[in-house]
């Protein structure tokens, strides 16, 4: 583990109350301030303990930067970090995975508005990000498009999984046919699946009389961290309303936490009352709201 430091990067100083001594003059006395340097360095780094402690401070917000710890997706992140008296204040995670690149971060907005000051301008020209309310006025050099407010969710319980009549629920293989996968998901335009989800992460599917009706996938799966990202749930048209939203999703947490994955969380559109409360049933519980945006650099004038 090591880090690419970039120095000292600001020295914070404290005054603390004054104190008198006896003078020599007149009985004048003379004030006396004790003065406490604090250093920090804001610095890139691939420590991944110290990562993991920032972020088990916050895990309802950070378990998509927590999955990105884990192989093969550290080696597609840059961690930029302020640390102050060996403790990471907050880091900026870059990941370029995915085009256009995606940017989360997490800790003390002061301390990300710093690492920001240092790094900005290699933050790339144009990103997706997820920032909740109090983080959102540190990215002034950017502009927002596509805003959309996201309930974050985290299981609090396991349910009973319960079969609707008639329904067959079991993991997909990602060697099995992708045509019927693909069908369902065509129903949602707007969905991130690609075939290849299947490999990196866990996919669990609900069938009926032969036919796959819904799916539950993972945005992120890192059973090594324990955590694991719910997303890519979604059920055919012509079968909604039956259950099996709940069942799928009920059944793929079981075989997630099965493998180790211990912390299980999701990001959902705000007004989407009937997936809410699907996942409600679940066992998830709100968790807070994190805004999904496009960002781009505002061009100098």
């Amino acid at each position: 583990m090591s880090r690419r430091s970039s120095g000292i990067s600001g020295i914070r100083s404290t005054l603390q109350p004054a104190s008198r001594t006896p003078g020599s003059q007149g009985g004048r006395s003379k004030a006396i301030r004790a003065v406490t340097i604090v250093c920090m360095a804001i610095e890139e780094t691939s420590d991944r303990e110290l990562l993991r402690t920032l972020l088990s401070r916050d895990r309802a917000g950070t378990f998509y930067m927590a999955a990105d710890l884990e192989p093969p997706f550290f080696d597609q992140c840059r961690w930029l970090v302020e640390v102050e008296k060996g403790e990471a204040a907050a880091a900026v995670l870059i990941f370029s995975g995915i085009e256009p690149p995606s940017v989360l971060a997490t800790g003390d907005p002061a301390a990300i508005g710093r690492i920001l000051d240092r790094y900005g301008k290699q933050l790339p020209p144009r990103f997706y990000t997820k920032l909740p309310p109090e983080q959102r006025h540190v990215f002034c050099g950017f502009r927002f498009s596509g805003a959309e407010e996201l309930l974050v969710m985290v299981a609090a319980e396991e349910t009973t999984l319960v079969l609707p009549q008639g329904a067959d629920v079991r993991l997909i293989s990602p060697k099995q046919p992708m045509e019927p996968v693909v069908k369902v998901y065509r129903d949602y335009p707007g969905s991130f699946f690609a075939p290849t989800h299947l490999k990196t992460g866990l996919y669990a599917g609900a069938w009926v009389d032969g036919e796959l009706a819904a799916i539950a996938g993972t945005h992120a799966f890192a059973p090594d961290e324990g955590v694991a990202a719910l997303g890519n749930i979604v059920t055919a048209a012509q079968f909604r309303g039956r259950g099996l939203c709940c069942a799928v999703t009920s059944f793929l947490c079981g075989e997630l936490r099965r493998r180790g994955c211990r912390f299980l969380g999701l990001h959902v559109a705000s007004g989407n009352t009937a997936a809410v409360a699907c996942y409600r049933r679940c066992g998830f519980q709100a968790a807070g709201f994190v805004c999904q945006m496009l960002a781009e650099k505002h061009e100098n004038p």
